[in-house]
């Protein structure tokens, strides 16, 4: 179960669920119905509930604080089609966005004696609200929340209910005797067994790339597949000129990859680097709305939000770097598939995406380091052709070895086996 169909944390549980049809189970999908999840076709989803309701929902819990505690009668209805599906096995992934009512799917799993995996995705699980705290170095969550600095960002509130969030949680997640908690970064990890939920069973299983679709190849071939594919779309001469100049400028691309750009991201930090790269730089921003790429400055270019996984392949590999100078992850996805394309990235040695990157991969810099970023660039360009071509070797190898998805996703069949025979 998620909150969406789509998207990475969406991905992943369609193509676990995949990986466990393939095993011969039968597995059901639910996510809440909405237009979004609507447009996703497969096999084993259901759409549950009613997004009028969803929507009523996610209002009375922006105005009372109270996230997870409307939606009845869309539970009401979702437990019932379980109680006809009888799993072996109820996974969660992401349970915010007041798609679901807390106190009565919990209930429901206690009484049942439930067996229950629940892939972390973010910190919300054992905070007051909040998805990440370390953008305000907050600890509140290792003894209680109140007070909360960030109440007014996702998930937004009118009011500071963290407090007794923290409370209802806090005796509700533990109550399910079997619940296995798995998490994509032992960063991660680490922070859940200083929670509420330390004394569970919590388990690291990498997020994963498909390997076979995310794969190197040279720019100028990348850039046939970018004019390619948007050979009809309104990007088509965007693309054909930004990627003649490129080519015509022997410019070196630093790229950024988010799906969604703030300050949490780093946003001011690529500003301030854009402003000291030399001018055979260009910083590749992928991502950006429209709205957004207005404010930024002229010498930064700005790419749509890229829903085609065959577009982002060949936007990883017109880059000669990756950049990542977001203040908190729990994985770093596009760090994992710009590897698998053979990119070195560079990234803030802080939360979990110091995990991703070796020394024969890339660079860890200090957080907020700029200098420190415009030297690793340096070290990069400095590199001889025959040292590309080995550190793009190691991306590609340890990409393979780490981050195959295929692995991964018979890790949760793994799990899910030994879950059943005790």
């Amino acid at each position: 179960m998620n909150s969406l169909a789509v998207g990475s944390t969406g991905q992943i549980m369609l193509s676990i669920a995949d990986a466990a049809r393939e095993k011969g189970y039968e597995v059901l999908c639910a996510v809440p119905n909405s237009r979004t999840n609507k447009r996703i076709k497969h096999g084993n989803l259901l759409l549950f509930g009613s997004s009028l309701l969803r929507n009523l929902g996610v209002k009375l819990s922006y105005y009372t604080g109270l996230s997870g505690f409307f939606s009845v009668f869309n539970t009401i209805l979702l437990l019932y089609k379980i109680g006809r599906f009888k799993p072996n096995i109820v996974h969660f992934h992401n349970l915010h966005q007041d798609y679901i009512n807390l106190p009565i799917l919990f209930s429901h799993l206690r009484r049942k004696n439930s067996k229950v995996v629940w892939t972390l995705h973010d910190c919300w699980a054992f905070t007051g609200g909040c998805p990440h705290f370390i953008y305000v170095n907050c600890e509140k969550w290792k003894a209680g929340c109140q007070e909360c600095p960030i109440y007014d960002q996702y998930p937004e509130s009118w009011r500071d209910n963290s407090k007794t969030m923290y409370k209802i949680k806090k005796a509700l997640f533990p109550s399910i005797k079997q619940l296995t908690i798995v998490t994509p970064s032992h960063w991660l990890a680490e922070c859940v067994s200083h929670s509420y939920l330390g004394d569970k069973d919590i388990r690291v299983i990498s997020n994963g790339v498909n390997v076979e679709l995310y794969t190197p190849c040279l720019r100028s071939q990348a850039i046939a597949n970018l004019l390619k594919i948007n050979d009809v779309s309104s990007k088509h001469d965007y693309y054909k000129t930004l990627l003649s100049d490129i080519n015509k400028g022997n410019k070196f691309v630093i790229m950024a990859v988010a799906s969604v750009w703030n300050n949490d991201k780093g946003l001011s930090d690529y500003i301030s680097l854009n402003s000291r790269l030399t001018s055979d730089d260009v910083l590749i921003m992928v991502g950006v709305d429209e709205e957004l790429s207005k404010t930024l400055p002229k010498s930064i270019v700005c790419i749509p939000p890229i829903r085609n996984a065959d577009e982002m392949v060949s936007m990883y590999n017109i880059a000669d770097v990756i950049l990542s100078l977001s203040k908190a992850e729990t994985f770093g996805l596009t760090i994992a598939e710009s590897m698998a394309c053979g990119k070195p990235a560079i990234v803030y040695n802080n939360t979990a995406q110091k995990e991703l990157v070796s020394n024969d991969s890339g660079f860890l810099v200090n957080d907020g380091d700029i200098e420190g970023v415009l030297s690793a660039v340096k070290r990069i360009k400095g590199f001889s052709p025959k040292e590309i071509e080995v550190m793009s070797r190691n991306c590609r190898k340890r990409a393979e070895t780490l981050y195959d998805s295929r692995i991964l996703f018979n890790k949760y069949i793994e799990l899910y086996e030994s879950i059943c025979t005790v």
